[in-house]
């Protein structure tokens, strides 16, 4: 993330911060009309959502006020994306952001992911509330990843609904523990706290359980899900 300057009348503000207000602003502007025009009646003619120039120049301006270096917005309406734009610069090279670019993703892909397991759950291949013990052909520490545990049995306790509700009872990552390995906190289901811990054991159990290639299958969850 590039250095992002503030103006000198206000305090300095995250670069992080900043660009999401920036992102609620736009989308706010974006998508108020529609919903507020949404109900029972059908939406007169006249009254049509802000069209690509009017979204590009609310975006612009608010990027120059907020001075945020990149911006890339998608606008989809009724299932269709209907405007899909890229401003301002993607690194310290000052080389553009395009809508070619690929963002990085982070933690937006567990919406993904969540969504693929409740596809299997709705096809019956898949218990929320089953334990990953009997979802795994071996126990979670015979796999090089989770040796840590081999001492605890409350990974037994581990279900897909524990691991995708952040109930794990793990920190977000092994690698913040002063020792780098992985523990729990917590008995698993008794308190939430955000893992990604989680959800690498999650993938686990379908890939390994299931037999799935996950990143394959969450392509063609994405693609029904827009269809």
């Amino acid at each position: 993330m590039h250095p992002v300057r503030t103006a000198a009348t206000r305090p300095a503000e995250h670069p992080v911060s900043a660009a999401r207000s920036v992102l609620r602003t736009v989308l706010g502007r974006v998508l108020l009309l529609p919903l507020a025009l949404a109900g029972c009646t059908p939406r007169p003619a006249t009254d049509a959502p802000p069209t690509p120039p009017m979204i590009d120049a609310t975006a612009r301006t608010l990027m120059q006020r907020e001075h945020v270096q990149g911006l890339a917005l998608a606008v989809i309406d009724s299932g269709a994306v209907t405007h899909v734009a890229a401003y301002g610069i993607r690194n310290a090279a000052y080389d553009p952001l395009t809508t070619e670019t690929v963002m990085y993703g982070a933690s937006l892909t567990k919406t993904a992911f969540a969504y693929l397991v409740m596809q299997l759950v709705d096809e019956g291949r898949l218990d929320l509330d089953a334990s990953i013990a009997d979802l795994l052909p071996r126990p979670l520490p015979a796999y090089d990843d989770y040796h840590d545990l081999a001492g605890d049995a409350r990974w037994k306790a581990l279900t897909m609904r524990i691991l995708l509700t952040h109930t794990t009872g793990f920190a977000n990552f092994r690698w913040l523990e002063d020792d780098q390995k992985l523990r729990f906190h917590h008995d698993p289901g008794t308190r939430y706290g955000y893992s990604g811990e989680g959800f690498y054991i999650a993938q686990l159990v379908l890939e390994e359980g299931l037999r799935l290639d996950v990143g394959r299958r969450c392509r063609r969850a994405s693609s029904i899900a827009s269809a």
